[in-house]
C-alpha cells in the first residue's frame, strides 16, 4: 500500500486550507486527496472517493512527492489549445469595435428621421 506519509503540521493545515478555499477545483481535489492519503486512506478508498483512474491517483501522489505544493497544481502546456493567434484575436476585436459603431450610427440615423418625419405634413 502507498500513503503520503511526510506530512509536518504546518503543511497539513496548508493543505487543509487549500482543499478548503482554493479557487481551483482540481487544486482542492488533489489536496483533500493528499489529506486523505496520510490519514491512512487505501488506493482504493481513494478512487471510489474521487472517481478517478488508479493512475490519476498515482500522478497526483508522485507531483505531490517532486514538487510538493506546485505539484497540486496543473502545469503549463497543459489543456486544450487555443484556436485564434493574437493577430486573429486583434482582427476579431477590430470587427467586433467596428459592428458596435456601424450599429450606434444606423441607430443615430433612424432617431434622426424619425424626428424629421414628425415635422413632415
Amino acid at each position: 500500500m502507498r500513503f503520503i506519509r511526510d506530512l509536518n503540521v504546518d503543511t497539513a493545515k496548508l493543505l487543509q486550507r487549500i482543499y478548503k478555499h482554493s479557487v481551483h477545483p482540481q487544486v482542492r481535489q488533489r489536496a483533500h486527496c493528499i489529506l486523505l492519503s496520510y490519514k491512512g486512506k487505501t488506493i482504493p478508498e481513494l478512487i471510489s472517493i474521487f472517481q478517478v483512474s488508479r493512475n490519476t491517483i498515482y500522478n497526483w501522489m508522485n507531483d505531490w512527492e517532486d514538487n510538493r505544493l506546485i505539484g497540486l497544481y496543473n502545469r503549463t502546456g497543459q489543456g486544450r489549445k487555443p484556436i485564434f493567434n493574437e493577430a486573429q484575436k486583434q482582427r476579431m476585436e477590430r470587427k467586433k469595435f467596428r459592428n458596435i459603431l456601424v450599429t450606434i450610427l444606423f441607430s443615430a440615423i433612424e432617431s434622426y428621421r424619425n424626428s424629421l418625419a414628425i415635422y413632415e405634413i
